[in-house]
């Protein structure tokens, strides 16, 4: 039984305790807090610079002026929206206008045309989606 309790548990625990104790002195704990200072520097740095650049979305101020913008209370947000369907628009348009030109100036056979047909033609196809939803 006392050979039980001698290899037990928390026999070990406190042996593992003694040995930590006699191994991490001052010189060590310090040297030791040292290394890991500088392991964490590296996540520190990415904390940061995390921190810095998703201010937008903690930064209130920003965000009940995007939130006015949204709901509709900010005198410009008729224009705002109206220029994003315009530049849309263009975008579509540009689309359009190459893809016709590619078909237009292909010398090719009409079973066959021209990469920038189908190319063009898929930008127009997914624009156009966008711009009448």
């Amino acid at each position: 039984m006392v050979e039980l309790l001698d290899s037990s548990v928390a026999s070990t625990l406190a042996e593992a305790r003694t040995e930590i104790k006699s191994q991490l002195n001052e010189d060590a704990s310090e040297e030791l807090q040292t290394s890991l200072r500088s392991a964490a520097t590296p996540l520190t740095e990415v904390k940061d610079m995390m921190r810095t650049n998703l201010e937008f979305f903690t930064d209130t101020d920003k965000f009940l002026q995007v939130k006015g913008h949204l709901d509709g209370d900010g005198p410009n947000t008729v224009k705002h929206v109206v220029r994003i369907i315009v530049a849309w628009a263009v975008i579509l348009l540009c689309f359009l206008f190459l893809t016709l030109l590619c078909w237009l100036l292909d010398e090719g056979p009409l079973e066959k045309p021209n990469r920038w047909v189908s190319r063009c033609a898929g930008c127009n196809w997914c624009c156009g989606w966008g711009f009448s939803i």
